[in-house]
């Protein structure tokens, strides 16, 4: 995808509360902030809705998404091993931020 112009409609609500959302900083010091994850699930979906069938995203929102997909992908096993009680539920986060991550460039 080509790098959208600025003012591009994708820097609305949705985009600000996915670049300010405190649950990946938060997973990177080995904390679940669970109030957050929600927070970042809805403004996941917002933004998937509003970037379908687009051809042009901005730079620094893929950015952010490609962050959330992989931190959550390399710091999950971590705390799997710290918390093996909290599998089932990481496992579930983790799946779901990438499942959102995708649904956010799906162009269909």
């Amino acid at each position: 995808m080509k790098e959208a112009p600025r003012g591009y409609p994708a820097a609305d609500e949705a985009r600000q509360a996915i670049l300010e959302n405190a649950f990946i900083p938060q997973m990177r010091n080995l904390r679940i902030d669970r109030p957050a994850y929600v927070s970042l699930c809805g403004a996941l979906e917002e933004l998937a809705r509003q970037w379908r069938g687009q051809d042009l995203v901005d730079r620094e929102t893929a950015a952010a998404l490609h962050e959330i997909a992989t931190t959550a992908r390399t710091v999950i096993p971590t705390l799997i091993r710290m918390d093996p009680m909290l599998r089932d539920e990481l496992e579930d986060m983790g799946f779901t931020l990438g499942t959102l991550v995708q649904e956010c460039f799906r162009k269909e």
